[in-house]
């Protein structure tokens, strides 16, 4: 579905939101091979989407200052040593223990996989890849790796879409995330399989600690919209009542989106306006 937008602004707008839920809960899309064995731990689902479960939380840590230069990337996990303990840059991954508490839940996957491919000082943007592992043997879809916004300004540039699933305090009412499994039918997680993503996150003044969580949508497609992309503008006057075209794709089992919401308030000095 693609959505074009014409709207009065003031100067360029800073963040795009995705607005909403799909509402047509009656028409979903229903997966084709489904699996009919072990279900998954009853797990809480957050109040918004009802077919949204959270998998894990975590917060990952890296140490750029490693001595040496890296002779390739370094991984860490739990309990996974750093590939090359000599000159790597490593990462380490533990629970945040106070979502899990809050929602009353246990990590359900294991401790995710990380890949330092590089940091660049200059833009203060590191680039790692994150791999997840589905031990189970039940399938889930639309599995999402959400990076929290947080006073710090840490902030995933290379995002798939934002979802203000999960939130934690004091970020933006919506986070950016990145999806798993975009070429599986269905984008489908099966069991017993790992699947990667690559992640490009600004760590502002060097501040290495990244808040973290992973959302499944179960036993079938997430309702809400999944991805956007080619988001396009026109240019924009700095006068008070220009205009431009705003156009994207936005990606939804459903097809029923009928708004977007745009959070750019230093421009119509509002959080967010929803645009039909």
């Amino acid at each position: 579905m693609k959505i074009s937008l014409i709207f009065l602004l003031v100067f360029l707008f800073s963040i795009l939101n995705l607005a909403g839920c799909s509402s047509n809960k009656s028409n979903p899309v229903i997966p084709e091979n489904q699996d009919n064995g072990l279900d998954l731990p009853f797990i809480e689902s957050d109040q918004t989407l009802s077919d949204h479960q959270l998998l894990g939380s975590f917060t990952a840590t890296f140490n750029i200052e490693s001595p040496g230069t890296a002779d390739g990337p370094s991984a860490c996990g739990a309990g996974v040593p750093p590939a090359s303990s000599a000159v790597a840059p490593t990462a380490s991954v533990t629970p945040t223990r106070h979502p899990l508490a809050h929602h009353n839940i246990t990590d359900l996957i294991p401790t995710p996989l990380i890949t330092i491919n590089s940091w660049d000082p200059i833009s203060e943007t590191i680039d790692i890849g994150i791999q997840l592992h589905n031990p189970t043997w039940t399938s889930v879809y639309d599995v999402r790796l959400i990076i929290f916004t947080d006073p710090a300004g840490h902030l995933l540039t290379n995002d798939d879409n934002w979802t203000p699933l999960w939130d934690i305090p004091l970020g933006q009412i919506a986070n950016p995330f990145k999806a798993y499994a975009k070429n599986q039918p269905n984008r489908i997680f099966t069991g017993e399989t790992f699947h990667s993503e690559n992640f490009k996150i600004k760590c502002p003044n060097n501040n290495f600690s990244i808040q973290f969580a992973i959302d499944a949508s179960f036993p079938d497609n997430c309702e809400d919209p999944y991805e956007i992309r080619n988001f396009e503008q026109g240019f924009l006057f700095e006068n008070t009542g220009s205009s431009t075209t705003i156009s994207l794709d936005i990606l939804d089992w459903q097809e029923d989106v009928s708004s977007v919401k745009l959070s750019c308030q230093q421009i119509t000095g509002q959080p967010e306006i929803e645009l039909a």
